[in-house]
Formats: C-alpha cells, sequence, structure tokens
C-alpha cells in the first residue's frame, strides 16, 4: 500500500473511529509514539495540536459543518509512517508493552483485524458518550508500519452520522 494510501487509510480510522514501560505511556490519553520507535526515521511524521486542528475546522466550516464540528473536538492528532518496514524482536516488545499499558490504564481494544500478513488495532479511551483518545496501530509485514494517536472530545455518534451521510470527506480537495 502507498505512504499517501497508507496515511488518509489511518487518519479515516481515527477519526471515524477518533493515545510502555513507563516511559512509553506518557500520560493516561498518550500513546507514546517516540518510546515505541527509538531510532527509527518516519516517513510520514505529523504531530498537531489544537491550533492546527482549529485550521483544518475552519478551512471545512462552509461546506462540511460537521466534519468542522469534529475536527475543533480534536485537541491532538500525532501519525508516524514507516515504509517497508520489518519489525524486530525489540520493537514487538516495546509495542507489547504500550498496548498491555492501555488496556490496564483503562482503554479498550474496540478493532482488532489480522488478514494476509496485515494487523490493525484500535484502541479508545472512553468517558461517558464520548471518546477522550484513540490509538491505531497498523502493521503490514515487510511493507509498512503506522501507528497513531487522537486525543479530544470525540463525539461517536457525529463520527457516525458523517459515515453514514457519506459527507466523510466533503470539504476537502485530495
Amino acid at each position: 500500500m502507498s505512504c499517501i494510501r497508507m496515511t488518509v487509510l489511518a487518519v479515516v480510522v481515527l477519526i471515524g473511529g477518533a493515545s510502555t514501560s513507563s516511559a512509553a505511556l506518557a500520560q493516561p490519553a498518550e500513546f507514546g509514539l517516540d518510546a515505541i520507535t527509538p531510532g527509527l526515521e518516519p516517513t510520514v511524521n505529523i504531530d498537531f495540536g489544537g491550533a492546527m486542528m482549529a485550521g483544518f475546522s475552519a478551512s471545512v466550516a462552509t461546506s462540511n459543518k460537521d466534519m468542522s464540528t469534529l475536527l475543533d473536538s480534536i485537541t491532538r492528532l500525532r501519525l508516524m509512517v514507516f515504509e517497508k518496514f520489518t519489525a524486530s524482536a525489540d520493537f514487538t516488545k516495546r509495542l507489547n508493552v504500550a498496548i498491555d499499558q492501555l488496556t490496564s490504564t483503562g482503554w479498550s481494544q474496540a478493532l482488532r483485524v489480522r488478514e494476509d500478513g496485515e494487523v490493525v488495532d484500535l484502541f479508545v479511551l472512553e468517558n461517558g458518550e464520548i471518546f477522550t483518545a484513540m490509538a491505531l496501530v497498523v502493521q503490514e509485514e515487510g511493507e509498512a508500519l503506522v501507528l497513531a494517536n487522537v486525543r479530544g472530545e470525540i463525539d461517536p455518534a457525529l463520527v457516525g452520522k458523517l459515515i453514514s451521510e457519506g459527507n466523510f470527506f466533503d470539504g476537502f480537495d485530495f
């Protein structure tokens, strides 16, 4: 899968769904991507805070009000894509520690897909009727690794509405 397609897929899954040792889990709503990937150089490395997300929100406000509202609810988007990635034993250990810490601090594994050498894991941290964080791991052995974390107050009902109406990308020019 191409780097661009993998990146778009990761963002769609995160926003559409919605963060290892003690150093790897930086805070309850943070999936410590840098602690999982020391020494690795990502092909794509995105770290957007609330100001950048507000800018994206404003850019679609007139054409897609629901998407604008969703983007406004995101306070941080962290995404790393690695191409031609093969998991080492050390990487796998760090990732497993990070996942264990997520699940031991209240995160739920919302999705796991294993197919043809690909693994997709989506974790969510819920607070009542909202997601406060989502973490995504996509591994395509020998091809790509995607790690992502989204934080904010993400309304799953709004996400469902955008997806069901087919308006998810209205206002974006890809």
